[in-house]
């Protein structure tokens, strides 16, 4: 495990706070696939798990924007698309790099997305989520 659940990404709203637990997971499962190296077939799965659990965070929140008028949402939304982009540039080194420089590469990507996204980003709109009711 690379990356510990803290208190500085829960944001007090149980499903987000359980998608993030869920998806630091996700993050420690992938860089343990690369840093053993697994083969590029598993690491592939490993990254198409991680792409498809951020795409299930993103439609979550993203709804909750939309249905609570949400107004940073723009800026959220553009934020998510960037780190879309970022995954799908990690994963297109998947048998082009060596294993150590990708488990360097996504781990520099995926922490610095949970140390700035979760814990500032995401901050911003709990105020709006819990005035809509969710807890």
């Amino acid at each position: 495990m690379i990356i510990d659940w803290n208190d500085g990404f829960a944001v007090g709203i149980k499903i987000i706070d359980e998608q993030h637990q869920d998806l630091i997971q996700t993050v420690n499962d992938l860089y343990d696939s690369v840093y053993q190296g697994n083969s590029d077939e598993v690491i592939e799965k490993a990254f198409k798990h991680l792409v498809d659990y951020a795409e299930h965070h993103f439609e979550t929140e993203e709804r909750y924007f939309d249905d609570f008028g949400y107004e940073g949402k723009e800026e959220h939304k553009a934020e998510h698309s960037l780190f879309r982009e970022k995954l799908e540039n990690l994963r297109s080194q998947i048998g082009k790099a060596n294993h150590e420089k990708l488990a360097v590469d996504v781990l520099t990507v995926l922490e610095g997305w949970l140390e700035i996204h979760v814990k500032d980003m995401d901050q911003k709109y709990v105020a709006c989520f819990k005035e809509h009711g969710l807890k």
